[in-house]
């Protein structure tokens, strides 16, 4: 019968040791010349994901997954070299509570260079290129083409909306458009850095609990506007099913005729899917960060719940219905309001 536990620490000491042999070649190399040669970071990423990957044949079942992560957490390859990258450490740490917090959204949108050795900014690097984290990217990237798209004085609601790195950087980029941004979330971390930004007066800045919201309470953090595009981008991935449904109702109350709605969240795992299943599992045992992931049918069914006729729908990725991108990491429900 197989020992877990036994096998697990066998193979976190050969990663270990792996991972510092790398990590002596790579520190005694001039930076430069790392850094700007790419096969120095494809190494560290062949070798993370074949080591997740092994991780993964063993870690089989809910069992073993346990097992297997009661080793990894006092065993020096997860206090060291995983730890060691400053996004895994803030995603496992939880500054404020709760993983994506805002810290860790800008983290992944700057998606710098960060470390205090060579190695250690080459490691950080391989989980910022996680398509989990490329993913968060490209749907801040495809809400500021959107927004390009919108008419002059629009009016736009960001549900959950973490650092809004899209939508400082619309108004940076076009204050002449003077759209109108309703940036509410939960967290008082995040709403003071909101209000601390340069905001241009084209947005107001609400706390508020997305469990608590009623139509009345929603429409009253956004000054009694509807709005012409309403949007989720990170928040279902938390919420069970049982509230989904009601929740994008609520906000869907609040878009005006013609206008929008866009909730997002994880897909379950597939071929077409960049987020392959080592990959969660390294997000789940590396770092604790935990989602619902769901399929396009389930994202659907986010408008079970909307009482308003003549809408249209569907499931696009984080690009947004582009055509020539296949796959993706992330659905969004896109619902139309007539």
């Amino acid at each position: 019968m197989l020992n877990t536990e036994s096998v697990s620490k066998q193979m976190f000491d050969e990663f270990f040791s792996i991972q510092k042999d790398l990590e002596k070649q790579i520190n005694s190399l001039p930076e430069t010349e790392v850094l700007e040669n790419p096969e120095y970071l494809g190494i560290l990423k062949e070798t993370a994901h074949g080591q997740a990957l092994e991780i993964a044949g063993l870690a089989n079942d809910t069992a073993r997954k346990d097992r297997v992560k009661r080793v990894l957490r006092g065993h020096p390859f997860h206090q060291e070299i995983l730890l060691g990258s400053q996004f895994i450490r803030a995603a496992y740490e939880k500054k404020y509570g709760y993983a994506g917090d805002k810290d860790l959204m800008l983290m992944i949108c700057r998606n710098d260079w960060a470390g205090d050795s060579t190695y250690a900014r080459l490691n950080n690097r391989v989980f910022l290129h996680w398509p989990a984290a490329e993913a968060v990217r490209q749907r801040a990237a495809s809400f500021y083409e959107s927004f390009k798209k919108l008419p002059q004085g629009s009016r736009v609601l960001s549900v959950g909306c973490g650092p809004a790195v899209e939508v400082f950087r619309f108004i940076r980029d076009f204050p002449e458009r003077q759209v109108q941004f309703y940036l509410i979330d939960h967290d008082a971390h995040t709403i003071e850095y909101l209000n601390r930004a340069d905001r241009g007066g084209q947005a107001v800045v609400k706390q508020g609990n997305l469990f608590k919201f009623t139509r009345e309470s929603l429409d009253c953090l956004c000054n009694g506007d509807k709005v012409d595009l309403a949007y989720c981008s990170g928040v279902f991935d938390y919420i069970p099913d049982e509230f989904t449904a009601s929740m994008a109702a609520v906000i869907f109350n609040q878009v005006k005729p013609g206008g929008r709605m866009m909730i997002g969240n994880y897909l379950s795992m597939s071929e077409e899917n960049p987020h392959q299943p080592h990959m969660k599992l390294m997000m789940e045992l590396y770092s604790e960060w935990n989602l619902i992931y769901r399929t396009p049918e389930q994202i659907a069914g986010f408008a079970d719940g909307l009482d308003i006729p003549h809408t249209s729908f569907s499931v696009d990725n984080e690009y947004f219905g582009n055509r020539k991108v296949t796959g993706g990491a992330i659905g969004f429900l896109n619902a139309c309001k007539a």
